[in-house]
């Protein structure tokens, strides 16, 4: 597909994203289906959640064309299906919580059916090789599993998931384009769905994405990683660079509540972009703000942060690893050691509210 065609077809996914989402947000003001705020929410009003509809639809359609009629390899259609196992799952815990258990099952179960259908063992550079496949195959699966997973965690504020769809898709395509990969079309796709989805949930937010839109977006970056794996083994890395805003903060959490002894599996408000939007809205309230105002302010502060971190800091890390002008440690250096420090700073995981 030239570039004039797949910009028509990016417009068309936004265009459809942004429908079906106006679709769902009626229908979920009509049946009552909205999140009610908690002590634990971001939120002041209750809100329609299940936005990641419009996106997942959207976009897995866009997918299948591309596959069907735009030379995309095959197992791009068997990552397509197994998105939707995680997006359907995701729906049913958005209309009635599900055990962890279940849900974890069904992502191992995705990620397995995706590996089966892969036409050779995906790649990893490692140490001026490669890894052994069994390793590959390990970090796969476990990957899958977890930015499946991160990327629910991360979706807390209004506009942070799906402008983080939007940058990380977007700077992928090109990214992959630079390192040759026939994948780069498909992140694009996503991308632009992301992207219709957001102008619904930038903020104030008029409806949530939802664990159907989350866990789809976190399997399918990983998807994508593994697929343009089998291009270049030195793309993966790409993604986790690419992908270092949400994998730093969910990662540092996880570990600093591990190492406190709490449960990790129950909700919290102790990530990152938590902790620092809250101390930002308490200040704009301090200056006048009304309550909803602050907030607003500071969720888009921090969204439009840190999607700007994406195509500044990351893109060109991103790029020069996949032309081969930086090493992989030295990249995943560059890309986390700021991060890092920045969430051990702010209190990632910890309780309590900062000064």
């Amino acid at each position: 597909m030239n570039g004039i065609g797949l910009a028509v077809l990016g417009m068309a996914v936004l265009a459809a994203s942004w429908g079906i989402t106006a679709l769902v947000l009626r229908a979920g003001l009509a049946r009552r289906v909205l999140d009610i705020p908690n002590a634990r929410s971001s939120h002041l009003v209750p809100t329609p959640r299940g936005g990641g509809i419009g996106l997942v639809a959207a976009g897995s359609a866009a997918l299948w064309w591309l596959v069907a009629g735009a030379g995309l390899p095959a197992a791009t259609a068997a990552l397509t299906g197994a998105a939707l196992a995680i997006a359907a799952i995701g729906l049913a815990d958005d209309l009635k919580p599900l055990s962890a258990r279940l849900r974890l099952a069904v992502q191992l179960g995705a990620g397995l059916a995706l590996l089966a259908a892969l036409p050779e063992a995906p790649r990893l550079a490692l140490g001026g090789g490669e890894a052994p496949a069994w390793l590959a195959l390990a970090a796969a699966l476990g990957g899958l599993a977890w930015l499946t997973n991160l990327y629910n965690f991360m979706d807390g504020i209004d506009g942070l998931a799906g402008l983080q769809g939007v940058a990380v898709g977007s700077a992928a395509a090109l990214v992959l384009g630079l390192a040759g990969s026939g994948m780069w079309p498909a992140p694009l796709v996503v991308a632009a769905a992301a992207a219709g989805f957001s102008l619904w949930n930038l903020p104030p937010a008029r409806i949530f994405m939802g664990d159907v839109g989350s866990a789809w977006l976190g399997f399918m970056f990983a998807g994508l990683a593994l697929l343009s794996s089998l291009d270049d083994p030195r793309l993966p890395w790409c993604w986790l660079v690419l992908l270092a805003v949400f994998v730093s903060d969910a990662s540092v959490t996880l570990l600093t509540r591990l190492a406190r002894g709490e449960r990790i599996h129950e909700a919290h408000r102790s990530h990152q972009y938590q902790r620092l939007t809250r101390r930002w809205a308490a200040r704009f309230e301090a200056l006048g703000a009304t309550a909803p105002a602050a907030r607003a302010r500071a969720h888009r502060r921090y969204s439009l942060g840190a999607m700007a971190v994406v195509l500044i800091w990351l893109l060109p890390l991103a790029g020069a690893l996949a032309l081969g002008t930086l090493e992989p440690l030295v990249a995943l250096l560059l890309a986390y050691g700021p991060l890092v420090a920045a969430a051990l700073w702010l209190g990632a995981g910890r309780p309590g509210e900062l000064p």
